[in-house]
């Protein structure tokens, strides 16, 4: 092997692992999740606390959101910094890069969820405060 294909195989060995450990982490995290959510009932809890919604996701599903964002930017851009001097190498690379991104829409999903609580919590509490 090449000092470039060599570069190339350790880094994509290491992506690899990279991502199933990202995968590992997004599923305990999608658990959370969906717990927070079936056991806030029914998403929020408008009609208790005098009309207050409050997000049921824990900051815990934040911090781990974004890790797992932080991680897989990260393992995108070294990724797509290697050379990839054969054939197998280039298909190898698009292919991490292909898995990387499908796990990045799923995280997405469940970051818009977040965000959409945390709005509408703040929205509940500013129309709380004009009150």
């Amino acid at each position: 092997l090449t000092e470039d294909e060599r570069l190339a195989v350790d880094t994509l060995d290491k992506a690899e692992i990279d991502l199933v450990r990202v995968v590992k982490l997004f599923e305990k995290v999608e658990v959370e999740a969906s717990f927070s959510e079936l056991s806030s009932l029914d998403g929020g809890l408008d009609g208790i606390n005098g009309g207050l919604y409050i997000s049921p996701y824990p900051p815990s599903v934040s911090k781990s959101l974004s890790e797992i964002s932080h991680t897989l930017d990260a393992l995108c851009s070294k990724v797509d910094s290697i050379p990839a001097p054969t054939p197998e190498l280039k298909t190898r690379r698009r292919s991490v890069a292909v898995r990387a991104t499908d796990i990045m829409k799923n995280v997405d999903v469940v970051v818009n969820k977040v965000l959409t609580a945390k709005k509408r919590e703040r929205e509940s509490k500013d129309r709380r405060e004009a009150l």
